[in-house]
This record gives structure tokens, sequence and C-alpha cells, in this order.
């Protein structure tokens, strides 16, 4: 016999398919099973865990790029969802939520680097500059008049 507080898999985890976790079947409303978690039910919330695990793993998979972290990643979710079911609104579905809630949990564990995109433009703005304080560049084919006024040598978009 198991403990109160574990919880048994399901036999089956396909989407659509009914799901039976200790008596409660799977084709309950979202909305429902949100309210009989908010109430203590812990087997009404490891159905919404069986019923969107996969894809809250697949968006922490797709921004996190390792396995590992996208397993870290999709745990720390629903961990937040469940502390945080007090914050959940009824005219929102629980799959926006909770990939919402998954994708700030990703952001949060991404390295700093790859936040935000970085780029150098000391590079690119040394390579388009033709002589220091001459701004903005010239296309190359432009001299005399033309080179003062850089946006007459190239050709129209038109």
């Amino acid at each position: 016999m198991l403990p109160s507080r574990q919880i048994p898999p399901p036999a089956v985890v396909n989407p659509g398919s009914p799901v039976v976790v200790g008596g409660v079947r799977g084709e309950a409303d979202d909305d429902a099973l949100v309210a009989d978690a908010r109430r203590g039910d812990a087997e009404a919330f490891a159905l919404l865990y069986y019923r969107y695990k996969l894809d809250v793993w697949n968006l922490a998979y797709f921004t996190l790029r390792d396995h590992h972290e996208a397993e870290d990643g999709a745990q720390e979710t629903f961990l937040k969802a469940y502390r945080s079911l007090g914050q959940y609104r009824r005219k929102d579905s629980v799959r926006p939520w909770l990939l919402a809630i998954c994708r700030n949990v990703c952001v949060d564990r991404l390295p700093a680097g790859r936040r935000r995109g970085v780029l150098s433009l000391d590079g690119s703005v040394s390579a388009t500059r033709t002589r220091p304080g001459r701004w903005p560049p010239t296309c190359g084919r432009a001299s005399g008049a033309r080179a003062r006024r850089p946006w007459r040598c190239c050709p129209s978009p038109g």
C-alpha cells in the first residue's frame, strides 16, 4: 500500500484518452481539477500533471536545449504552479497558464549570455565607417557631392 502522499502513475497518459488516477476520471474539466487541487486534492493536481507534462517538457527542452535542464525546468514549473493555484483565473485555460510559468522558469535558468543576443557594435561600426567622424558611411560607389549625400547613390526602393 502506498502512503497517501505518493500518487501512482496512470496506465494511460495519451492526451484525450480517459485516465484514471485514484478513481478520478481523466475526462474531468481542467477548472474542476484546479478547484479540487485548491482544496487539497493531490490526485486532481496529479491528473493535471499527467495531462500537461509532455507539453511543459517540450517547451522546456526547446528553450533550454538540454535534456536534464528540461526535466528540472518542468519539475520546477509544476512546483510553482502548485504553489500558485490561488492565482489561476478561470477565464484562462490551464495549458497556457502552465506554459507561461514554464517559459519564465526556463528564461531564469538560461545562462546570461543566452538570454539576450549579444551583438558587438564596435566591430560593425568600425567596419562600415570610411573615415573617422564621417557618418553615415557611403556605399562605395559615391564620390564628390554624392559622398556627402550617400542615400542618393543607392537604388530607390521602388
